[in-house]
């Protein structure tokens, strides 16, 4: 709450330069988004066809992130039930639930239980994590008054979660010869970097509210995270994809051979 003293000849003025740079970063997530939609389109296309199950998380993640983005950017400014809804419990859920489906979706990506053991045992953990987060954050919004201890759940878990990545960053490092996990390791890093950042503009927003435009919100480093994240995941796909076919030509060449 900010309390504001203003004329009342001035109020209108007031409210449109306060919704002037809401607008700008509405658009910026409203274009996101729609590459988050894309993406969906994409990764169930490909799990219908080839039932690959890494698609099917890809996609429960864009829907899941995408959907708490475009709420948050519809009904921003918006003083009614549903808005209210949203902003103090929905958007954590939302969220919560994309990251899940995201980590599953890194195990089977990277086929961690074989490959990856420690990284397998981590997204593991990282998702116990996120259910005990959203159990708790559900008991404290619906069967107690304490706001206080609610936002520390939500803060507590975004600080864990940036720890997981860093922890992911280490990991990759260590075995920088995976081509594939180097992609990911890109894409990761700029995420965390932004996210960082994200957080760092919700607890210090008083420093942040005097940057210009855009810059000043937190959603916006969060969104830039999660594109350039989702930029090195495609080049990774693609880099995947064509070591597939490089061993599927090699199969068939070696059963033409025996022939």
């Amino acid at each position: 709450i900010r309390p504001r003293l203003i004329n009342a000849s001035q109020t209108g003025i007031f409210i449109s330069s306060l919704r002037s740079d809401h607008t700008r970063i509405q658009l910026v997530t409203y274009v996101f988004c729609g590459l988050l939609l894309m993406m969906i389109l994409f990764s169930m296309a490909n799990f219908l066809q080839g039932a690959n199950r890494e698609f099917f998380y890809y996609s429960g993640y864009a829907f899941f992130l995408g959907g708490m983005l475009f709420t948050k950017a519809l009904l921003d400014f918006h003083t009614n039930p549903v808005s209210f809804f949203i902003e103090s419990y929905l958007d954590f859920i939302m969220q919560c639930l994309g990251i899940m489906f995201y980590m599953r979706f890194m195990q089977k990506f990277l086929d961690t239980r074989q490959k990856y053991p420690f990284l397998y045992k981590l997204y593991n953990g990282g998702i116990i994590l996120l259910l005990g987060a959203m159990i708790s954050f559900t008991f404290l919004h619906y069967f107690t008054s304490a706001f206080a201890m609610q936002n520390l759940v939500e803060n507590a878990t975004k600080v864990l979660l940036l720890v997981m990545v860093l922890i992911f960053l280490v990991y990759s490092i260590r075995h920088w010869n995976d081509k594939l996990l180097r992609y990911l390791f890109w894409g990761n890093l700029l995420l965390f970097i932004f996210s960082l950042l994200s957080q760092l503009a919700v607890m210090e927003e008083n420093v942040f509210r005097n940057f210009p435009g855009i810059f000043s919100s937190a959603l916006f480093y969060y969104e830039m995270g999660l594109f350039l994240e989702l930029v090195f995941f495609l080049m990774g796909l693609n880099y995947k994809n064509q070591r597939r076919l490089i061993a599927e030509t090699k199969e068939r060449e070696k059963l033409k051979a025996k022939n």
